[in-house]
């Protein structure tokens, strides 16, 4: 998963106080949509290597074809 990726070299960085309070804040934030998204059972939509996709959100795996 890319997220478990960027987190691994973020860690290895040396950051200020206040970007990792950011980094913590945009991982809890990340959460707060997935639970809502799921809340109202509606498709995940992000923009992967400059497209545009439906993501299932419980796998997060790409949704293929039409999403109503």
């Amino acid at each position: 998963m890319e997220k478990d990726e960027d987190s691994k070299e973020l860690s290895n960085l040396q950051l200020s106080e206040n970007a990792m309070k950011i980094i913590n804040n945009m991982d809890k934030v990340w959460k707060d949509l997935l639970a809502f998204k799921r809340s109202k059972n509606s498709p995940l939509v992000v923009m992967r290597e400059g497209r545009i996709i439906n993501l299932d959100l419980f796998t997060l795996q790409e949704i293929k074809g039409e999403v109503e």
